[in-house]
């Protein structure tokens, strides 16, 4: 490769570098709140500046010295421009989550009172199920009471039942 290709390819990652730095300054609070979210959207924008390098300034030709613009990108902008723009990138994810906050403070309400809802109906079985657990009901139908009963059945030994005598 020629040393002015490379110093351009260099210079070109830098410039994109600089660029993902950006946009990992403007996602930096956001980190703060919600980890996850955060670290996908970069980890998406650090893979597109990877393929744009790759695939497109550099045209398929992968070597490190142009991909090496990019951590020295990122670099500088953190060093320079990124540190004055921390309080208004953290100032525009507070006043975000501030309005965002106001507008699902309906679906909040709504939430709560099908919680409400949904415990009520759930405790009010628990307590049917506790009840008939601790006292069930007694079986209806041919059960024994515990009455001595006559069986109308022959004995198997082949003794006859004698019957009572009436009482005066």
């Amino acid at each position: 490769m020629i040393p002015a290709e490379a110093l351009r390819h260099f210079a070109s990652a830098g410039v994109l570098g600089l660029l993902l730095g950006a946009y990992y300054g403007f996602l930096r609070p956001l980190r703060s709140r919600i980890p996850q979210i955060a670290d996908l959207l970069f980890i998406l924008g650090a893979a597109y500046a990877w393929l744009i390098v790759g695939f497109g300034i550099c045209r398929g030709d992968l070597r490190l010295g142009c991909f090496a613009g990019l951590p020295v990108g990122i670099l500088l902008w953190e060093s320079s421009a990124g540190r004055w723009l921390r309080p208004f990138f953290a100032g525009f994810w507070r006043y975000f989550f501030h309005i965002t906050g106001i507008l699902m403070l309906p679906i909040k309400i709504f939430l709560k009172k099908i919680q409400k809802i949904a415990n009520s109906l759930l405790l009010s079985g628990k307590k049917i199920v506790t009840i008939k657990c601790k006292f069930p009901t007694k079986p209806q139908g041919g059960a024994d009471d515990g009455k001595a009963s006559q069986s109308t059945q022959p004995d198997p030994a082949g003794i006859p039942t004698q019957s009572r005598p009436a009482q005066r």
